[in-house]
C-alpha cells in the first residue's frame, strides 16, 4: 500500500463516519428535541453531517476546498460534542467542557491528517 493512499484512508474515515452518523440521526434528533439547546445541538450534529461528507468528497478528490470543509466540520464537531452531554444527557457545564475539550483533539487530529493528505497528494 503506497504511503499517498495510507494517509488518504486515514484521513476519510472520521469525516466519512461522522458525516454518515451526523446527516442521518441529526434530522431524527431534530424532531425528538423539546428544548432550544437540543435543536441547537441537533442542527449542528446535522451540519457536520454534511460537512463531514463533503470533507469526504474533496479530500478524496484532493481539493484545496476540501481544507475549508475539514475546518467547517470540525468547528460544527466541536460544538456539538460540548453542547450535547449538557443539552441531551443533563450533565453540568464542566462536563460539556471536557467533551469539548476531547472532541477538539480528535477534530484536531483528523484535521491534521486531512491537510496532510492533500500535501501527499499534491507533492
Amino acid at each position: 500500500m503506497s504511503r499517498t493512499l495510507l494517509w488518504r484512508l486515514v484521513a476519510l474515515a472520521l469525516p466519512l463516519l461522522t458525516g454518515l452518523l451526523g446527516a442521518f440521526n441529526g434530522p431524527e434528533a431534530f424532531r425528538d428535541a423539546t428544548t432550544a439547546g437540543q435543536r441547537v445541538a441537533a442542527g449542528t450534529q446535522t451540519a457536520y453531517g454534511i460537512l463531514g461528507l463533503t470533507s469526504t468528497i474533496g479530500l478524496a478528490q484532493g481539493r484545496a476546498w476540501a481544507r475549508i470543509s475539514l475546518i467547517a466540520w470540525a468547528i460544527l464537531l466541536c460544538i456539538t460534542g460540548g453542547m450535547a452531554p449538557v443539552v441531551w444527557g443533563g450533565t453540568g457545564v464542566s462536563t460539556g467542557l471536557l467533551a469539548l475539550l476531547a472532541t477538539a483533539a480528535i477534530a484536531a487530529a483528523a484535521v491534521w491528517l486531512g491537510w496532510r493528505a492533500l500535501e501527499v497528494r499534491n507533492d
